[in-house]
């Protein structure tokens, strides 16, 4: 099995709706790290071309950055665990290998969510 990934940066603030802390509007400097699998390489040897995937990865996450993300995503919990899972399932309509999305809210602090074989599209 061979994997590749990828990170990109954004900036938003949220709030988490009864949290005793992160009720009050609050922001994060975020890192996402999106990792593909395959068990074979393309006609080019590579899981993927680190381009091709890091633009569509950034289309998906440009749209969360410097926003308030509760408006945008029109929910109360705005969660590390929501934004892996969100950001995951926009991406894999377009990159079907998508094995896990990684998403740090600082360095200390992350989650992982990695798509059920039914969610997966390859």
């Amino acid at each position: 099995m061979y994997m590749m990934g990828i990170s990109v940066k954004f900036s938003a603030a949220h709030t988490i709706k009864g949290h005793p802390k992160c009720r009050r509007m609050h922001g994060h400097n975020y890192k996402v790290v999106v990792t593909l699998t395959s068990d074979v390489l393309n006609e080019k040897g590579m899981v993927a071309d680190f381009s091709d995937v890091k633009k569509v990865v950034k289309e998906v996450v440009d749209q969360l950055d410097h926003v308030y993300l509760n408006d945008v995503l029109k929910v109360d919990f705005v969660t590390a665990e929501y934004l892996a899972k969100y950001i995951c399932d926009k991406l894999v309509l377009r990159l079907p290998s998508v094995h896990s999305v990684q998403v740090y809210e600082d360095d200390d602090t992350w989650t992982l969510y990695t798509p059920t074989t039914g969610e997966q599209h390859g």
